[in-house]
C-alpha cells in the first residue's frame, strides 16, 4: 500500500513554487497551492485516506487551471515586451540632439556614456572617457544603442 505523508506534500508544495517563480505560470501555483491543502488536511488528520487525499489534491488543481484559463490571457507577455520596447524607443529617441559625457572607452565603434544618470550603450568614432558625445540617432535593430559623434567644443567666447 502506497503512504503520502504530509511531508511528501510540502515538498511538492515548495517544488512547484519555485517552478511558479521561475517560468511564472499560474498552473505550477496552483498545484502548489493544491498540495499546501492537502498537506494542511494530512498534517491536522493524519489518517486522511489517500484517495481522498489524491480527490482533493485533483479537485483544487484542474479546477484553478481551468478558472485561470478563462481569466487570465496568456498573450500578456507578448503586451508586456511591446510596452518596454515602446519606452525603449522613446527613451532613445528623446535623447537625440543631446549632448553627454563617455564614461567607458569608444574604441572598435562601442562604448558607454551616462545619460542623465543611465548607462547607455552607444556606437561611433574612438573616443576617449571624459569626452563630450552629441547623440545622432538610435540603431534600428537594439533600440537601446545610440549612435554619437564628437561634439564640437563649446566656444567660451561666444
Amino acid at each position: 500500500m502506497i503512504v503520502i505523508e504530509q511531508w511528501h506534500w510540502w515538498v511538492l508544495t515548495l517544488g512547484f513554487i519555485v517552478i511558479c517563480f521561475y517560468y511564472h505560470d499560474l498552473r505550477a501555483l496552483w498545484v502548489s497551492l493544491a498540495s499546501a491543502v492537502v498537506g494542511g488536511m494530512l498534517w491536522s488528520d493524519p489518517a486522511y485516506p489517500l484517495r481522498d487525499q489524491l480527490l482533493l489534491f485533483g479537485v483544487i488543481t484542474l479546477g484553478g487551471i481551468v478558472a485561470t484559463s478563462f481569466f487570465v490571457s496568456d498573450d500578456g507577455n507578448e503586451e508586456d515586451e511591446e510596452a518596454q520596447e515602446v519606452v525603449e524607443k522613446s527613451q532613445g529617441e528623446r535623447l537625440v540632439g543631446q549632448e553627454f559625457t563617455v564614461t567607458a572607452v569608444v574604441s572598435n565603434g562601442s562604448g558607454k556614456i551616462d545619460a542623465n544618470g543611465n548607462t547607455m550603450k552607444v556606437r561611433g568614432a574612438k573616443m576617449a572617457v571624459g569626452d563630450r558625445v552629441r547623440v545622432t540617432g538610435v540603431d534600428g535593430i537594439d533600440r537601446g544603442l545610440l549612435l554619437v559623434e564628437l561634439a564640437e567644443p563649446q566656444d567660451p567666447e561666444a
